[in-house]
């Protein structure tokens, strides 16, 4: 094993020992809470959490698009990372809602960089994200395989999904399908983000804490899935240019 791949494979390691003692710690905040709140304490932290809840979707009706436009945002600038923003979303409307807010955002969000790439190409690429990224995802010019990874690229967690928004276009496929794939591979994050900001804002604390783990354990897992896809596919590529 080289320098380079002993490198690699020690940051990883150190990713994963950073998210179990992170999840160590979030289980004794729980321990802590549901001891702290029990009982009258509960109800008092019910209410405060739904003061926030009532806050957040002050606007009304209005609440849905404003977070629609701040999901557009976040995808264009990248303003919030998107995994807070979707606890947000589930916080303020739930599981469902959210998840309807996050996805509705998501299709207007990439429809609209699709739409800007192929209208005004690298000028607008530029603007908004560094293209140097772009000579590891070659290999989704390969137009029998392609489809099938944008998805699973967009459904891996802790893959550069922004950057590959800006990137598929350039790959020749429909517009229609890379707002498709893009949609359904984040989709499953999504819910299960939005699930997350839902249990806590209901109080239950072990829910959350649940859910967390489950996100925890599939992003320790998409830590080593992300390599196997994108640098396996990029040597590839590379060594076929050769």
């Amino acid at each position: 094993m080289d320098a380079e791949k002993k490198k690699s494979l020690r940051n990883k390691l150190l990713i994963v020992a950073g998210l179990v003692l992170l999840e160590i710690v979030i289980i004794i905040m729980a321990l802590v809470m549901d001891r702290i709140y029990s009982g009258e304490k509960g109800v008092e932290l019910q209410a405060t959490l739904q003061s926030y809840q009532d806050k957040l979707s002050g606007f009304g009706f209005w609440s849905y698009p404003v977070m629609v436009v701040v999901q557009i945002l976040q995808m264009l600038l990248a303003l919030i990372p998107g995994g807070p923003l979707a606890f947000l979303f589930g916080f303020m409307f739930g599981t469902i809602g959210g998840a309807v807010v996050g996805t509705i955002g998501n299709i207007l969000g990439t429809a609209l960089i699709v739409w800007a790439v192929n209208r005004f190409g690298m000028k607008f690429v530029n603007m908004f994200c560094n293209s140097k990224g772009f000579e590891k995802l070659k290999f989704l010019h390969d137009p029998h395989k392609r489809d099938l990874l944008i998805f699973i690229l967009f459904l891996i967690p802790g893959t550069p999904k922004d950057l590959i928004t800006f990137f598929a276009p350039f790959t020749k496929a429909k517009p229609s399908r890379i707002v498709l794939l893009a949609t359904l591979g984040r989709m499953p994050a999504l819910i299960l983000s939005t699930s997350i900001g839902d249990t806590l804002a209901a109080g239950n604390i072990w829910a959350t804490v649940v859910l967390i783990t489950v996100t925890m354990l599939v992003v320790g897992v998409s830590i080593f899935l992300k390599d196997i896809v994108m640098n396996r596919k990029a040597v590839s590529v590379k060594e076929t240019d050769e």
